[in-house]
């Protein structure tokens, strides 16, 4: 199988997408089936593609993805439309009703016109913003005759990705609550409790406060100055507060794959989206391994694992290694037993099950990383949050313990 990037017209539209053929006697086809007036084409060079990190760019052109959500939303509507087989007539109404935002109501319109050209399910996907791997499992289950079971892998797909996510959220509301707690506890010491602690002060000399006394003193005396400086303060401690949470995020999506568990959150997440579309395009028995893998490694987004698992599927296509030995030999998935045996089990037997219980153990795994990271994150938060209350309280305390040793 080849890949193609076109460029041509459908009647007056101009269309530019990826076509997976045999050969280009096999593109003339498939112009010639869908009425494309072809302008240029160009064989894309997937090996290369992923070395140099060009995804979803043709020609300078980057399709826009949907996320997650809505793809599940319009999805799970095309699911329903297809299993309970809603009149042609009424595909545009029941469709308009099972989204609520306006932005994917436009999305849906721009779908249902498509598909009254006479194009396929998938190209109507591809040309609203649909992720690559979902098209290519829509392509896959309507070309079988599975269409409904490939809508069903797919739904299930995206709960697991918004599972994941959801899990992730929930165990970043921890660090967000500790963030505004000190934030609101820094106000109060600034607006507040300095200025009780001046009028006891107010007779000291203030050159002989520790200097982290002077410092906080100084901008209480500085926030109450008038109600404009007042404003003004909160208005800028808010945003170095902010700048600092958003500094320590993108060092941290910069460091995120040395720390284990965190690295461990990414691997789970790559290896079950990968099993997940390789079981929809082994299931519908029409597409190759290699083609599959090849499909597959597309949605993973370790650099890393999506190039080696890219380099097994073009050596596979070659012929003469197994998939099972590549994976061993180039240790493709970090000598994970499980993916190992799955994929072992499946050339043995043809039985595309390993992939739905291999997926399943991937996804138990990843709940126990999430879940032990929950339980050490609280604890830290809390010796940041009493660490910020000791200093906060040294700070107005220090000069009164100095001035009862009879240091000021």
């Amino acid at each position: 199988m080849k890949v193609y990037i076109i460029e041509g017209y459908i009647d007056t539209t101009k269309i530019n997408r990826r076509v997976e053929v045999l050969n280009k006697e096999g593109l003339n086809e498939y112009c010639i089936r869908y009425g494309i007036t072809l302008k240029s084409y160009k064989e894309e060079n997937i090996f290369i593609k992923i070395k140099n990190k060009i995804f979803n760019k043709n020609k300078g052109n980057i399709k826009k993805i949907l996320n997650d959500q809505d793809s599940y939303t319009i999805i799970k509507a095309l699911h329903i439309l297809t299993y309970a087989r809603i009149p042609l007539n009424r595909r545009l109404e029941y469709l308009l009703q099972s989204v609520k935002t306006k932005k994917l109501q436009e999305l849906i319109k721009k779908w249902d016109t498509i598909m009254t050209q006479g194009r396929e399910v998938s190209d109507a996907l591809n040309e609203i913003g649909m992720s690559d791997y979902i098209v290519h499992s829509v392509h896959v289950g309507s070309n079988s005759g599975q269409l409904i079971e490939s809508y069903e892998k797919i739904l299930e797909v995206l709960k697991n990705k918004l599972d994941t996510r959801k899990k992730i959220k929930s165990l970043l509301r921890s660090p967000m609550i500790s963030f505004v707690l000190l934030f609101a506890m820094f106000q109060f010491y600034i607006l507040y409790y300095y200025q009780q602690v001046q009028n006891i002060l107010k007779y000291m000399d203030k050159e002989k406060f520790p200097k982290i006394s002077v410092i906080f003193l100084n901008w209480s005396d500085y926030a109450h100055e008038s109600i404009f400086h007042t404003i003004l303060f909160i208005l800028m401690s808010l945003s170095v507060f902010v700048l600092f949470f958003y500094s320590l995020s993108w060092i941290g999506k910069k460091i995120i794959r040395f720390i284990p568990g965190l690295r461990n959150i990414l691997k789970y997440e790559d290896y079950i989206i990968f099993f997940s579309l390789l079981h929809i395009a082994l299931s519908s028995g029409s597409i190759s391994l290699f083609t599959s893998i090849r499909q597959a490694a597309e949605a993973v987004k370790d650099y890393k694992l999506k190039l080696k698992l890219i380099s097994a599927s073009e050596k596979i296509e070659s012929g003469g290694v197994s998939f099972s030995t590549l994976v061993k030999k180039e240790n493709i998935f970090n000598n994970d037993f499980e993916s190992e045996a799955a994929i072992a089990n499946f050339e043995e037997t043809t039985d595309v099950l390993h992939f739905k219980i291999l997926i399943e153990m991937q996804q138990e795994k990843l709940n126990d990383v999430i879940n032990i990271l929950s339980t050490l994150i609280q604890p830290l938060l809390m010796l940041v949050v009493v660490a910020a209350i000791i200093v906060f309280q040294y700070a107005a305390t220090a000069p009164m313990w100095t001035f009862g040793s009879g240091g000021l």
